[in-house]
């Protein structure tokens, strides 16, 4: 999915550029955390404080515009029964 990022924060050398690492919906609120205060900020999940947060921190990505990120594969779709910790097998990931 194509997304846009401007602002005084994005480098002038990388503006305009084309980043084609992976990159996951979920991954914006640690990288914007990153962007606004200049270090990579721990997320847990509210719910369930014991497991992290699936976002992963790519602000490295967005100022280099680095073409390999922090992400390998992403999960299209998932299936926790009741929130457990166990898998059910219904997941689907994609690899790069």
């Amino acid at each position: 999915m194509p997304a846009i990022l401007s602002g005084g924060m994005v480098p002038a050398a990388v503006r305009g550029a084309t980043v084609s690492a992976l990159f996951h919906i979920c991954d914006w609120l640690p990288t914007l955390l990153h962007a606004v205060t200049g270090t990579h900020v721990q997320l847990m999940d509210a719910a369930s404080p014991e497991i992290p947060y699936d976002g992963m921190d790519q602000w490295a990505v967005v100022i280099h515009a680095a073409a390999h990120g922090a992400r390998s594969e992403v999960v299209l779709d998932h299936c926790l029964e009741g929130f457990s910790k166990e898998p059910t097998g219904a997941a689907l990931c994609v690899s790069f």
